[in-house]
């Protein structure tokens, strides 16, 4: 379990709401907005690393999917579903 607030969860649920609001979203474009956050460090290399295994335990927990070219989505599981209309 992931302790709320810990720099693990940040990064989690930054990804994920990029992913909401943005859709499929290429994982240097997931670095390069984390790096504008300073959730993860201006190394390149570290960086990418880092996401990687971020976005792998998100994939782990069904939270996220890959089309294997760089690009990830939030799992259909976790796609928002509007509520039924009233009025």
């Amino acid at each position: 379990m992931i302790k709320y607030g810990s720099k693990q969860d940040r990064i989690e649920t930054v990804i994920k709401n990029l992913l909401e609001e943005q859709g499929t979203v290429h994982r240097n474009d997931i670095k390069v907005h984390l790096q504008d956050l300073t959730l993860v460090g201006s190394d390149d290399e570290k960086a990418s690393a880092n996401v990687s295994t971020y976005l792998s335990k998100l994939k782990s927990k069904g939270v996220v999917m890959t089309d294997h070219n760089g690009n990830w989505s939030l799992a259909e599981s976790e796609l928002t579903e509007p509520g039924p209309m009233t009025g």
